[in-house]
């Protein structure tokens, strides 16, 4: 796939690339929010078939003192 075909699969889940990882062909990272919602959206893009694989990146949000 393309980036524009990649653009328009992620587009009608309220997705959008962020940037393309030097992992190998069609390696992107998708931003998201935090915890579950990352599991979620990695979970569903995997069972969908729209993905060969997907992880989440168990980022933490942290505040500012």
């Amino acid at each position: 796939l393309d980036r524009a075909e990649i653009d328009a699969l992620l587009s009608h889940r309220g997705l959008e690339l962020s940037r393309e990882l030097p992992l190998g062909a069609n390696v992107w990272f998708v931003d998201t929010h935090p915890g579950l919602e990352a599991l979620e959206i990695a979970n569903e893009l995997l069972e969908s078939g729209d993905a060969l694989d997907a992880t989440p990146n168990w980022w933490r949000q942290v505040d500012a003192r």
